[in-house]
C-alpha cells in the first residue's frame, strides 16, 4: 500500500493544481477525457491519448492525442491536439476539422493545420491549409494556396477559390 500511496497522491495534487491552479485557472477549468493519460512532471506536460475531448471555457477539441503545456505557475500554456482534430467554439456557432490545433492561453487563439474545413453559424464554409481563430473575438485568418470560400450573405451564395490568404 505504500508504494503506491506517495505517487497517487503526488498524481492527485499535481492534477488539482493543473485543473486548479490559481485564481485565472479557477475561472477556466480544463476538462479533459481520453483511453489513457501520461505525465511528463519535469517538462510539464501531460499527454491524453485515445478518442480524447478536451474542454475549456472557450472551445471543445476532440482528438486521438492532445497535449497539455503547464507553465512553472501551474497555469495553462498551451494544448496542442493531434489527429482528426474536431474543434467547436463556446457558442457551437464556428467548428472545424483539421489535422492539427493549438490553442494558446495567452493570445487566446486557436491555430488550426493541415486539411482545414471551417463552418459558421451563418453558414459560410472555408477550406484552407491554416486558419486561426480569435475565441474573444469574431475573427478569424486563413491561409494557404488555395483558400476556398463558399460564403453565404443575405440568401445569396457566393463561391470564392483564388487562393492564397483571407482575412
Amino acid at each position: 500500500m505504500g508504494k503506491l500511496f506517495y505517487p497517487t497522491l503526488i498524481m492527485v495534487v499535481f492534477l488539482g493544481l493543473a485543473v486548479t491552479g490559481g485564481a485565472v485557472w479557477a475561472q477556466s477549468q480544463l476538462i479533459v477525457t481520453s483511453a489513457e493519460q501520461k505525465i511528463d512532471y519535469g517538462e510539464r506536460i501531460i499527454t491524453y491519448t485515445g478518442n480524447v475531448q478536451a474542454k475549456r471555457e472557450g472551445f471543445t477539441l476532440r482528438a486521438e492525442e492532445v497535449e497539455v503545456y503547464l507553465t512553472e505557475e501551474n497555469t495553462l500554456a498551451k494544448i496542442l491536439a493531434r489527429g482528426g482534430v474536431n474543434f467547436i467554439d463556446k457558442s457551437g456557432k464556428r467548428q472545424a476539422s483539421c489535422d492539427t490545433a493549438i490553442y494558446t492561453s495567452v493570445e487566446e487563439t486557436v491555430t488550426l493545420q493541415g486539411n482545414v474545413h471551417y463552418q459558421d453559424e451563418l453558414g459560410n464554409d472555408l477550406t484552407a491549409q491554416q486558419i486561426i481563430v480569435w475565441l474573444l473575438e469574431e475573427k478569424l485568418k486563413a491561409t494557404g494556396n488555395p483558400v476556398s470560400a463558399t460564403l453565404v450573405s443575405w440568401g445569396e451564395e457566393k463561391s470564392d477559390s483564388t487562393g492564397g490568404e483571407s482575412k
